[in-house]
Parts: C-alpha cells; structure tokens; sequence
C-alpha cells in the first residue's frame, strides 16, 4: 500500500473500533474520526471482512445524515441483510432442532444466533454465513441422514469422496459442510471442537 492507502486504512480502523463501542456517540467524536477519510471504499470492505456491518450501523445511523450518502446506503443495506440471514437462520434452526430431538441427537448450536443474541441481545447484529451444529462424534451418521432429509447435501468432503478417505477425515479434522439444494443455508456439523 502507498502510505496514502495505508493512511485511509487505518482512519478507517479507528472509525470501525469506535462505531462498534456501545452507545450512540458524540458529534465530536464522529466529526473527528470521518473528516479525515476521503476513501470510504477501505472503510466498507473492513466491515464486510470482518462481518460486523450490522453492529456498526447501530451507533452509525445515529449519524446517517453526516455520511456520505452512498455511504450510509450500504451500511444500512449490509444492516438490514444481516438481520434478514438472521431470521433465515433462526426458521432453519428451528426446523433442524425439531429434527434432531425427534430423533432424540443431542446438539450444541455454535457462534452464530446464539452468541449474537448472547453479546448483543440482538440475533440479527452480527453476520453469520453458516449455522455451526455440534454433535456427539459416534452418532455422525445419524445427524447426516437428518441433514440430508431436510434437502442438505455434503459440500465438503464431496458426496462423491470415497469411503475410506471419509473415514480417515473424520478421524483428523473437526467439521464437515453442507449446503442445503433448496435455501443456500450452508450448515457445518462438528463432531468435535478442534481439528485431531
């Protein structure tokens, strides 16, 4: 990076620690940290990167006639699509538990939701790209015959994997990946917490 980019970077940084704070802010405070960012571009790809669009819009909304109105329009887009995967999310959990207890699989909904609503209060605040499901590492089986009942195929290892090699990656590795054919909800069921 120029020193220039490097320098739009980090305004953009500041502007991210402080609009994740609590409250809604000053006006001195805001005039402070955006008047020196002439490259709002950096600034929105940070909060992509690291998924926290809708948690930062919650202080800088209070502000929204101050930035620049591209600006505001997609922080307020990116808001609004985290809190619409949220409630995606919250109805596919809702059906997989149902599925999982009538099948009587013990479960442990991961990050996501859950932790969301625990730090946030709010399940729609933090973006989340899949639902993370933990489940007891000798009923594996059970929980991918639910998954692929309810229109979930393996993404990673491939459903075309061989037996052995399936076999071998359950042993070293942590979590495995579906995607469901009919809503795109991507699901990664754990059967442990870290790689063997």
């Amino acid at each position: 990076m120029t020193p220039e980019q490097q320098s739009q970077w980090q305004y953009g940084i500041d502007l991210l620690c402080w609009s994740l704070r609590e409250g809604p802010g000053t006006t001195e405070e805001f005039n402070r940290l955006t008047t020196p960012i002439r490259q709002w571009d950096g600034f929105i790809n940070q909060l992509h990167w690291h998924r926290v669009a809708g948690l930062a819009w919650r202080r800088l909304a209070h502000f929204r006639n101050q930035l620049p109105e591209d600006v505001a329009n997609a922080l307020q887009q990116a808001g609004h699509q985290t809190a619409s995967l949220a409630m995606k999310h919250g109805q596919e959990l809702i059906h997989l538990s149902r599925q999982f207890n009538d099948k009587a699989l013990p479960f442990v909904i991961l990050k996501g939701l859950p932790q969301s609503l625990r730090l946030y209060q709010d399940a729609g605040r933090r973006f989340s790209r899949d639902i993370d499901i933990l489940v007891p590492e000798a009923r594996i089986e059970d929980a991918h015959d639910i998954l692929t009942a309810s229109h979930y195929v393996p993404a990673y290892p491939a459903i075309t994997a061989p037996d052995l090699f399936i076999k071998r990656f359950r042993q070293q590795r942590k979590d495995c990946t579906y995607n469901n054919r009919q809503n795109g909800t991507v699901v990664e069921l754990h059967w442990r917490l870290n790689n063997n």
